[in-house]
């Protein structure tokens, strides 16, 4: 009677997989169209109240691609007015290194519009510094929507020093408590897309209500807020270096497609943030989607979304963190792009720390669903673990851990070489984490945990275990 019991929860567990596998797939679908619906409408909004909107032909400029409007732009932003429609011009601007074409300052309601218009940027950007093309700073109920960025092409890419994500412009950037900031665009060949805040001045920060709805190439960061509240985050990135960066985030969303990366092992990225006061936080009660779109260029050994820690300052939390991820690959696309990692980078940046964790560092309610559908790639897979969790830097220098969950995730082998499906260490629990509705094929998984709080199997397919001491 048992074995029968066993038996049918076994079932039930693989009919959720596959049910589980459909709603991905479609939401998956659903997210490309989302982001494309949501620029169309931008662009076809109703263009009511015409008279008071004021474009760069009425300072001056061609918007033919071929003269210089900087000047005619910068005449129009600074001309004292809020509202500005670009049409569908496209408008050849240089920026001057480390300025803006225009910075709005404790403004109120500026809404810049367009019809699919154009900045066409012919600036050369080497200095590491934010050169950017519209400024926000402490701002408040502002929009930009239809007016599209390109950028100079960078040599080569793939640089480690000059690459995707270190040399380019910037299309907006927010800081000093900016508030209710909606950007609507699509970018090429630029160093970051949405920026807020700042990773070494946390006084810089403290934005919030910010929402990006983007569709990038070659754009180094598409997104990177940095001590920010409330965030809602819809990209389509192709060659990032990452997709989404989140430092110290309180709040909102993310739905992430991206096709291809350079440089960065994690395209979503979740760490902590300086508060200014000696402390950092964490990022917290942020859902996450991750989905790759057939990437043939990647960084070996990468994972989609991912917690890495960049500073051991005590009391850093990271908590009610929500991960789906979704990876298709075949011997072509995807093929060592992993699911998930946690990790810390804190002592390769900051060697004054002596250790990479600390039980003072708190992982709390953070859960881990998905589909890695590898039943398409004969090669071998990620050379790591398709999930790796290392939260410690020995026994007694672990993150304190409380409910880190695995639930409906599903990972499918190829016929290629599959080290680990899960590859996990945490010794500090204080509670058993749990792996409810999982699926891992014939990965094997290996955990480690503290003894009295073994991992919690619940209506999972059979496992083949490496650490079968520790596990229920």
């Amino acid at each position: 009677m048992s074995s029968r019991r066993s038996f049918i929860k076994y079932l039930t567990a693989i009919s959720l997989f596959q049910a589980y596998s459909e709603h991905t797939r479609a939401r998956s679908a659903g997210i490309t169209d989302s982001v494309s619906t949501s620029i169309k409408n931008a662009k076809n909004a109703p263009q009511s109240g015409e008279s008071s909107w004021h474009t760069p032909y009425d300072y001056g400029a061609a918007g033919d691609g071929v003269a210089d409007d900087t000047i005619a732009l910068a005449k129009m932003f600074e001309s004292g007015h809020k509202l500005f429609d670009l049409k569908s011009g496209i408008y050849l601007v240089k920026i001057p290194e480390k300025t803006s074409l225009q910075i709005f300052k404790e403004e109120d309601g500026i809404h810049i519009r367009g019809k699919d218009a154009i900045l066409r940027d012919r600036g050369h950007y080497t200095a590491d510094a934010i050169t950017a093309v519209f400024t926000f700073d402490a701002c408040t109920n502002c929009t930009v929507s239809g007016v599209n960025y390109e950028g100079e092409p960078l040599e080569n890419p793939s640089d480690p020093k000059h690459g995707i994500g270190y040399l380019g412009a910037t299309f907006i950037n927010l800081k000093n408590k900016c508030s209710n900031i909606e950007i609507n665009a699509t970018l090429k060949h630029c160093r970051y897309g949405v920026r807020s805040g700042d990773y070494a001045d946390p006084a810089l920060g403290n934005n919030r209500k910010i929402k990006s709805t983007l569709r990038t190439y070659r754009c180094g960061y598409p997104v990177a807020h940095y001590l920010a509240d409330e965030v809602h985050v819809d990209v389509y990135a192709e060659d990032p270096h990452r997709s989404v960066y989140l430092a110290g985030v309180n709040g909102g969303t993310v739905s992430a497609q991206f096709k291809n990366q350079y440089i960065a092992p994690i395209q979503v990225v979740l760490t902590d943030a300086k508060t200014g006061d000696g402390t950092s936080r964490g990022c917290s009660n942020l859902k996450v989607q991750a989905c790759d779109q057939g990437s043939t260029t990647f960084t070996k050994n990468s994972w989609a979304a991912g917690i890495s820690l960049s500073r051991v300052d005590p009391g850093t939390v990271f908590e009610n963190l929500d991960f789906d991820i979704l990876i298709v690959s075949s011997d072509n696309t995807a093929t060592t792009l992993g699911a998930f990692i946690i990790n810390s980078v804190a002592k390769l940046y900051q060697p004054s720390y002596p250790f990479n964790w600390e039980s003072s560092i708190h992982l709390r309610n953070i859960k881990i669903s998905g589909v890695v559908n590898r039943s398409n790639q004969t090669l071998a897979t990620h050379g790591i673990g398709e999930i790796f969790i290392r939260p410690d830097d020995g026994v007694e220098h672990a993150a304190t851990i409380t409910s880190l969950d695995f639930e409906r995730l599903q990972i499918i082998s190829g016929s290629g070489r599959n080290p680990s499906a899960l590859s996990c260490i945490m010794r500090n629990c204080t509670n058993r984490p749990t792996v409810k509705y999982c699926n891992f094929s014939d990965y094997t998984v290996d955990f480690v945990s503290n003894p009295k709080v073994p991992f919690n199997f619940i209506y999972c397919a059979p496992l083949r275990r490496t650490s079968a001491s520790l596990l229920t």
